[in-house]
């Protein structure tokens, strides 16, 4: 790349769609969880949504995480 030039000059037509379709959100690669850490994280969503009703029931838990 020139000083000359601008980043988008210096990527071919291939480039130039993949770097479209990343900021569209479409066609990135996702990266693979491990079960455990999608069991995990499943599991903190479903806490959340049962402290969140208890809250919109007026009852209040205290979590400490260290």
């Amino acid at each position: 790349m020139g000083l000359d030039k601008e980043v988008s000059a210096c990527l071919n037509s291939s480039m130039k769609m993949k770097l479209l379709l990343a900021r569209l959100g479409l066609g990135g690669k996702t990266e693979r969880q491990s079960p455990i850490a999608l069991e995990r994280k499943c599991f903190e969503a479903e806490v959340k949504e049962q402290f969140q009703k208890l809250k919109d029931k007026g009852l209040s838990i205290p979590v400490f995480t260290l």
